[in-house]
């Protein structure tokens, strides 16, 4: 499964920073606001991607089904099951 969804809306309930190559410990930067998320399964688990308006991965979390990392994406975001379309 390959599905993917516009993010439309930010709840605001996470905050995701990233530590830039070199920046000193503790100097991390909120990560930018995603155009679009993906989810991915593979043989482990699911990846939700996180993507740019360029559509290049900015970050990525993993859940043990596509039904937790559509709950993530919901309670981030309120994407819900219909917002969902398949990307192959």
């Amino acid at each position: 499964m390959n599905i993917r969804a516009e993010v439309l809306r930010v709840l605001g309930n996470t905050k995701h920073s990233v530590l830039d190559v070199g920046a000193a410990p503790g100097r991390a930067r909120l990560l930018q606001t995603p155009h679009a998320l993906e989810i991915h399964e593979t043989d482990g688990g699911v990846f939700l991607l996180y993507l740019s308006v360029e559509g290049d991965c900015i970050a990525d979390t993993w859940h043990a089904s596509a039904g937790d990392a559509k709950e993530q994406a919901k309670f981030e975001f309120d994407i819900d099951e219909g917002d969902w379309v398949d990307v192959g």
